[in-house]
C-alpha cells in the first residue's frame, strides 16, 4: 500500500503576500515535506500549483531546500524572479503536537516517529539558547553553512528570514555569510545571559554582530509570548526592533494578516528607499530593550 504524498499547505499566504513573511511561513511546510520524503521536484510542482490558485506569490520560484538530519534545521531557497536574487527561509520550532500524542497514546507509525524526532530536535535547540551562547562556528550549523555556501556559488543571496528559533538562526547565518538583508519574525534571542551557566562565546558573538554591515529588522507582534518572557532576562540580540500592533501572539498566522502585511511592506520599503538613496546598507546595532 503506497503512502499518501504529503500536500504542502499555504495557510493564509496569498498571491500578493509579502516575500519574507511568505518564505518564513512556507519553510515550515517544506520541512514537513522533506521529513515526509517528498522529492524536491514534487515540492516545486506543489508550489507552482499553489501559485496557480493565487495562494503563493508568482514571482517566487522554489530552488531547493535542506533539512539537516542531525539537528532538524531546515533551509529553503527561493529565487525572486523580479530581482534575480535569492531569499532563504529558516524554520523555527516545528511542533508536531498530534504526532507526539499519537505516538504516546494512540497508534504509532513511522511518520509519527519522524515528526516526534524532529520536534524534539527543535526543542533541544530552544533549550540550548538558555544553556550557552551559539555562534556561527557552532557544530550545530556546519551542514547548513555548507548548503548556504553552495547556493552562493550560483546565486546572489539578498535576504534571509525566519520565525522564532528560525529567526535566531537567520540572524547568525545571515551575519556570518554577509547577507545584506535579515528580516525575522518574533525571533528567539541570540543568547540569554543571566540564564546561561556558560557564556564563553560572548566575545565571539559580539565580534560577529559588530563586523556585520547589513541590516537586521526584527518584527515582533505586540502580544508575542516569547518576547514578553525574554524581556524578563538580560539577553543578546541584534538589529532594529519593530513592534507590530496587531494584537497577535507568537504564531506566524498573525504576521500574514492583511493589516499586518501592510505595516511590514511599508517598513521594508523605508529600508529599501534609504539604501537606494545612499547606496549602502544600514549598519546593524546591538539592542537590549528593556
Amino acid at each position: 500500500m503506497s503512502q499518501t504524498e504529503y500536500q504542502i499547505k499555504s495557510g493564509n499566504i496569498k498571491g500578493n503576500s509579502e516575500e519574507t513573511s511568505t518564505v518564513s511561513n512556507i519553510s515550515y511546510e517544506i520541512e514537513n515535506a522533506n521529513n515526509s520524503g517528498l522529492k524536491q521536484n514534487k515540492i516545486d510542482k506543489q508550489i507552482k500549483k499553489l501559485q496557480e490558485k493565487n495562494k503563493f506569490p508568482k514571482n517566487l520560484s522554489y530552488l531547493k531546500s535542506y533539512t539537516d538530519p542531525k539537528t532538524g534545521t531546515t533551509t529553503s531557497a527561493f529565487l525572486n524572479k523580479d530581482t534575480g536574487k535569492v531569499t532563504l527561509g529558516m524554520t523555527g520550532t516545528n511542533v508536531h503536537k498530534d504526532a507526539i500524542l499519537k505516538q504516546t497514546f494512540g497508534v504509532p507509525s513511522y511518520q509519527g516517529y519522524i515528526d516526534v524526532s524532529e520536534t524534539l530536535k527543535d526543542i533541544g535547540a530552544d533549550v540550548n539558547i538558555g544553556l550557552h551562547s551559539v555562534t556561527d562556528k557552532d557544530p550545530h550549523y556546519k551542514n547548513t553553512q555548507d548548503f548556504i555556501k553552495n547556493i552562493k556559488k550560483d546565486y546572489d543571496i539578498d535576504i534571509i528570514t525566519g520565525h522564532s528559533l528560525g529567526g535566531r538562526d537567520a540572524m547568525i547565518l545571515g551575519m556570518s555569510n554577509d547577507i545584506k538583508h535579515i528580516v525575522v519574525y518574533n525571533p528567539a534571542p541570540l543568547a540569554i545571559k543571566d540564564v546561561s551557566g556558560l557564556y564563553a562565546d560572548q566575545e565571539e558573538l559580539k565580534k560577529l554582530i559588530e563586523k556585520y554591515d547589513g541590516h537586521i529588522v526584527r518584527f515582533v507582534s505586540d502580544e508575542d509570548e516569547l518576547d514578553a518572557g525574554v524581556r524578563n532576562h538580560l539577553y543578546e540580540t541584534a538589529g532594529e526592533k519593530i513592534v507590530l500592533k496587531n494584537g497577535e501572539g507568537h504564531a506566524m498566522s498573525g504576521i500574514l494578516m492583511s493589516r499586518t502585511q501592510a505595516i511590514i511592506l511599508a517598513e521594508l520599503n523605508k529600508v529599501k528607499g534609504y539604501q537606494d538613496e545612499n547606496n549602502k546598507a544600514l549598519k546593524s546595532v546591538r539592542n537590549n530593550e528593556a
